[in-house]
């Protein structure tokens, strides 16, 4: 095989598993992505170290021919775990090409299934829909609508441009509970509780929590570890937006 296609079979393999890694995928099924699209191009004496913030790839029968790459950023988007998964099936099945794998795994890293203004609406509601559960009223359904589009734009924002999660979710959880307790004063909610816990809903970290107990039930010790404790502080974070606003709110008496 030409050095240069086997270069690029490695490539759109470890691609693959940085796509699937980068959207809240567990570890183990990005390890076998991987492994299995490189052994249906005979590539059979592979060793993988796949973890929330690398992936290392490399070929046990040639000494020094190992590929890193570093993951710095995380999410959640199961969508694109499948539409790359049906890429790695086809791949492996012998329908596309290395080309064609490569191109397909670049749309879907950079498109979204839905647009964002229909993810941001799908969340609004289905957090204002939580916030009536836990005993609020229409009034914060209406509340809980606004401040969790907010939450959810905030975090995207400021995760855009920081290089860590806690900062975004520390933010969008302070700046969400300041405008909910505004709504309350202004009569838009009768719950204030109900309105915050609904808002911080899109922030909470469930899928990684999820994930970082598979990769245990699996034996991927070190990524279970690592999405556990990411996911814990992420809640600490969220935790302590809210509790930094509340401590302020009650310190000046309630305003």
């Amino acid at each position: 095989m030409d050095v240069n296609e086997e270069v690029k079979i490695f490539r759109t393999a470890l691609y693959a598993g940085e796509i699937m890694v980068k959207s809240g995928s567990e570890t183990y099924r990005a390890e076998d992505t991987i492994k299995r699209m490189l052994a249906s191009k005979g590539f059979l004496n592979i060793s993988t170290f796949v973890s929330p913030t690398v992936i290392i790839l490399g070929d046990n029968l040639k000494d020094g021919n190992c590929y890193i790459k570093n993951i710095p950023k995380r999410g959640s988007n199961l969508a694109r775990i499948e539409n790359v998964n049906e890429v790695s099936r086809s791949y492996v099945q012998g329908k596309i090409s290395t080309d064609e794998a490569m191109e397909k795994l670049k749309i879907i890293e950079n498109e979204s299934p839905y647009p964002y203004w229909l993810m941001c609406l799908g969340c609004g509601i289905s957090c204002a829909a939580f916030a009536i559960l836990i005993g609020g009223n229409y009034t914060d359904f209406i509340a809980t609508l606004i401040t969790s589009i907010l939450a959810l734009h905030l975090n995207e924002i400021i995760n855009a441009a920081s290089n860590t999660v806690f900062l975004g979710n520390f933010i969008g959880s302070l700046i969400v509970s300041v405008v909910a307790i505004f709504f309350s004063k202004i009569g838009l909610g009768s719950s204030l509780e109900s309105t915050i816990v609904g808002s911080v809903l899109p922030l909470v970290p469930g899928v990684a929590f999820t994930g970082g107990v598979r990769d245990f039930i699996t034996g991927d010790l070190i990524s279970g570890t690592a999405r556990c404790i990411e996911a814990i502080m992420i809640g600490i974070a969220i935790a302590f937006g809210v509790g930094v606003c509340m401590t302020i709110f009650n310190a000046l008496g309630g305003l």
